[in-house]
């Protein structure tokens, strides 16, 4: 027998196994501690934990049980702070045709001016 951890992330509930837990946990840590002293920080932890929310209930549907190789996978999708792949910048000039999905399906927006854009999901402020 399994034990399992009840948690929300991104407003959503979940299970996880509890080596899916201590993995998501240590991940979201290490974001926090990554973002926590940046402008917008916040924010862009809330718009992190809503993706992976997302990427969770795509998964393992709502009421699954979310293993460790499941969140190894959204982790690399994610990807890590200091990786590139957090950090791809938006061309300023992209045509108003472009549009990048967040949070929410059927939900589109374009990257405000100066931002940099996380995994076509969460907008990041560029530090200068």
């Amino acid at each position: 027998m399994k034990k399992v951890e009840k948690v929300s992330i991104g407003r959503y509930a979940f299970t996880l196994y509890e080596e899916a837990y201590y993995k998501a946990s240590e991940y979201l840590d290490e974001l926090s501690n990554y973002y926590s002293n940046r402008e917008g920080g916040n924010e862009v932890m809330e718009g992190i934990e809503e993706r992976m929310a997302e990427l969770l209930l795509e998964k393992c549907g709502p009421g699954g049980i979310v293993s460790v190789e499941m969140i190894s996978e959204v982790i690399s999708i994610l990807g890590r702070p200091e990786s590139s792949k957090m950090r791809i910048p938006m061309d300023r000039q992209a045509p108003a045709a472009t549009f990048i999905t967040m949070q929410r399906k059927n939900s589109f927006a374009t990257p405000p001016q100066g931002f940099w854009v996380e995994s076509a999901a969460v907008w990041l402020p560029i530090s200068i």
